[in-house]
């Protein structure tokens, strides 16, 4: 496809909407326009893109009427998407939301390209594509061949997560803390944006914790999983308990609940690898790029 593409970016000035950005950009995607949203506190500033400079617009319910695009990426707030992205699809933009609110929408494809990119052509039910968080979406990247050959049952996950996943204020205040830390006063640092002070610290929670035990980072590895690829999926705290996905996949201690314990074969990490092919272990980011760019393309 040569032409190309106005594209909006809601929240422009955050974490992720900076990475949209250098993303483009490395796709070497078509791009005609950027049209940079956030709310009225950053309307004015600059971003830049490809050597052009283009002003930050504050999101409202006619900014897209005012200034059409063909595809919005929304990576907001769940809140934001909820209000907003009706407007862009009334507008003519194909929304692709980084949010939690459209993933568990019946009428909304929840896509990893890699995974499911044949539920893409599902936008046109609603104007909108939906992805699901950081952790399922290089979970089942990796699981789809797996469960494609050998058919799994269960899969205990462990996930250490990094301070960008609260976005700036997240990465900033590691920093503070940080700082604090050198200047021999972390004792006195009080933690905002995190429960407990992050520095030289692991936190044991992502997200709040529900009513069945288990916290809403956890639920959403099995809620928002686009191939409903998982029988089980516990979060554990051991880096060993993902190893032995790889390795012994079937052969796996009872489930909390007390499940009986589920029979399988011994695969090593070399049958494995052959399977999936040495690509998967040690990927060519480039080439996945482009592999991205080329379905995100053929939407329009």
């Amino acid at each position: 496809m040569s032409k190309k593409q106005k594209i909006a970016i809601v929240g422009a000035t955050g974490a992720v909407g900076e990475e949209l950005l250098n993303v483009l950009d490395e796709l070497d995607f078509p791009v005609e326009s950027i049209l940079p949203l956030a709310s009225a506190k950053s309307a004015g500033n600059q971003i830049e893109f490809r050597g052009k400079s283009y002003t930050i617009k504050e999101l409202t319910e006619d900014v897209f009427r005012e200034n059409p695009v063909d595809i919005a990426f929304f990576s907001a707030g769940g809140s934001v998407s909820e209000k907003y992205a009706k407007f862009a699809v009334e507008a003519g933009a194909v929304v692709i939301d980084n949010t939690s609110h459209f993933r568990m929408e019946k009428d909304v494809p929840l896509v990893v390209p890699e995974c499911n990119p044949e539920d893409i052509k599902e936008w046109k039910k609603t104007g909108i594509i939906a992805n699901p968080n950081c952790s399922t979406i290089q979970m089942v990247h990796i699981l789809k061949p797996l469960n494609d050959a050998f058919d799994l049952k269960r899969v205990d996950v462990s996930t250490y997560q990094a301070a960008s996943g609260a976005g700036k204020e997240g990465m900033e205040e590691l920093v503070r803390a940080m700082q604090s830390f050198f200047a021999f006063k972390l004792d006195e640092f009080e933690a905002q944006t995190f429960p407990h002070t992050l520095a030289l610290n692991l936190i044991p929670q992502i997200d709040v914790f529900m009513d069945n035990g288990y916290t809403k980072e956890e639920l959403k590895m099995i809620n928002f999983n686009p191939i409903r690829l998982l029988s089980y999926v516990f979060e554990s705290g051991s880096e060993r308990e993902l190893v032995n996905v790889f390795a012994a996949v079937g052969n796996f201690t009872p489930a909390p609940d007390g499940d009986e314990v589920l029979e399988g074969r011994y695969w090593s990490p070399g049958q494995i690898e052959q399977t999936m092919g040495k690509e998967v272990f040690t990927p060519n980011f480039e080439s996945e790029y482009r592999r991205v760019s080329n379905m995100l393309q053929a939407l329009l």
